[in-house]
């Protein structure tokens, strides 16, 4: 049985701020990080983010993704003050939000970072996933 990606994912043209509980030990890491929740300028992708979503869609391993039919998930990040991505977590899906994280850890980019009266700020974002994956049977 082959896998065939009929629609690759489309990553929503909205970067969504997310707020999230969190447990006692990502609450450890996360008092060492501010997060600035409405920054003067978000932070940049070199190249914008269409330039980041081919990156995501470049890297990702469809054939890693252990589903059919409609999925999603979501992916969120830090992009901390000096521009690095950190904290990356997904959620959804299971097997699509394991590759999405493994795909977004891989980018080395350095982004601009969110900017707040000035100062670098750190900005958690949220990008949401949406796949269609059909598998159908080799005749073989």
């Amino acid at each position: 049985m082959k896998k065939y990606i009929i629609a690759t994912f489309l990553v929503l043209g909205t970067i969504y701020h997310a707020q999230t509980k969190n447990t006692a030990k990502e609450n450890k890491v996360l008092q060492e990080i501010i997060l600035c929740e409405n920054p003067d300028q978000l932070p940049i992708y070199p190249g914008g983010m269409n330039a980041f979503r081919r990156e995501i869609s470049n890297t990702l391993r469809t054939q890693d993704v252990k589903a059919s039919g409609q999925i999603s998930s979501d992916v969120s990040f830090i992009v901390d003050k000096t521009g690095n991505i950190i904290e990356v977590k997904g959620s959804g899906n299971p097997s699509l939000s394991r590759e999405l994280v493994r795909t977004v850890r891989k980018i080395k980019a350095r982004w601009q970072p969110a900017l707040k009266d000035g100062e670098a700020v750190a900005y958690l974002f949220r990008v949401p996933i949406h796949m269609s994956i059909e598998t159908t049977q080799s005749s073989f």
